[in-house]
């Protein structure tokens, strides 16, 4: 094994490589019961198992019963027993395989060499055993990731797609996210399209971070959906990681209410591409008091609307506060505008 991780190291760097170690061993037919015995030549027919695999588990119970051995030379734990095959007889078997002494001595050559890690076939041929486990902990030492937690005010990780509409108008023009790790960690979040356009970072177990849409270079970002990273790093390198999507739209722009009469009200939107429009008109409680267009096609111009005051019943709406939300569904997601307006 040295010879060959020294040999592949030379072509393309340790740190490249993954040292495969097995969870299991092999069994063969023997001459006799002494270390490395000649092979018992295969019977015609040759009966089924005349060599065969066993995984750590058995290994280790055929072991516990017949004497677990240690050749130092070879660096391997072997174990010799009689096996019945029908039409033979009785004969030596002896099972070679990696118990934790071995597998301790392949990770002391991965951690000297600086290999990337080891490739185990297979985890659970161990059973329940917990020695292997053990063995690994102490080579490596994995504790487990730190964990990582988003609460978003606008931005839902894990691959959800969002939408703001950051162009100063003071409705959606940011977005925000609360991370929270579960120790103290470098908490950092990176917002990018095909390069970053915004980062940030901080020591502490929760943080909140605020996009205004900008870029490092203070530009307003360009319409489009860009990716969201957010890492937690502990001091002694633990890593744990989620990431989403967030969309800048600016579909709709410059909402706008007048006064027509006593009880109508005129509204007026820029739309800057073809959308599907939502029209809502909501109480002061949020109750949808009527729909004038629940789907409406529309290009790219100024889309205006004039409410009579009147409710989906036709009755007249009551004195009082109410809001005109306007939204926009486009191939890039949905933005929303709304305006308040007060009926006499």
């Amino acid at each position: 094994v040295t010879e060959a991780v020294a040999a592949v190291s030379a072509r393309i760097g340790p740190d490249k490589i993954l040292l495969g170690v097995p969870y299991y061993g092999r069994a063969w037919s023997t001459a006799n019961a002494s270390l490395d015995a000649a092979t018992l030549p295969i019977p015609d027919p040759a009966p089924s198992e005349w060599s065969t695999s066993a995984t750590y588990d058995v290994a280790m119970g055929l072991a516990a019963t017949n004497s677990l051995h240690y050749d130092p030379i070879e660096q391997v734990a072997w174990t010799a027993y009689p096996r019945t095959f029908p039409g033979v007889g009785t004969v030596t078997r002896e099972l070679y395989f990696d118990n934790a002494t071995a597998l301790t001595a392949k990770y002391t050559l991965v951690n000297a060499v600086g290999l990337r890690g080891v490739a185990i076939w297979a985890l659970g041929y161990d059973g329940h055993r917990p020695e292997l486990a053990t063995a690994l902990r102490m080579a490596f030492g994995t504790p487990p990731l730190v964990g990582l937690r988003t609460t978003p005010t606008n931005l839902a990780p894990g691959g959800s797609m969002t939408t703001f509409s950051p162009d100063g108008d003071g409705r959606n023009d940011t977005i925000a996210l609360r991370v929270s790790a579960s120790e103290p960690a470098t908490l950092a979040v990176v917002i990018a399209g095909t390069s970053t356009v915004a980062h940030w970072s901080t020591l502490a177990s929760a943080a909140t971070f605020t996009w205004n849409g900008r870029n490092l270079a203070h530009a307003l970002a360009p319409v489009g959906t860009y990716g969201v990273t957010v890492t937690a790093t502990t001091a002694d390198g633990r890593v744990a990681r989620t990431n989403g999507t967030v969309t800048v739209l600016r579909t709709i722009r410059d909402l706008r209410v007048t006064t027509v009469s006593t009880s109508g009200r005129r509204m007026a939107v820029r739309v800057t591409t073809a959308a599907t429009l939502q029209i809502r008109i909501l109480d002061a409680a949020g109750h949808t008091v009527r729909t004038p267009y629940a789907a409406l096609a529309v290009r790219a111009g100024t889309f205006a609307w004039t409410w009579n005051g009147r409710t989906s019943s036709g009755a007249r709406a009551r004195a009082g506060r109410y809001t005109i939300v306007v939204d926009a569904v486009t191939s890039r997601g949905r933005e929303s505008l709304a305006a308040g307006v007060r009926l006499p």
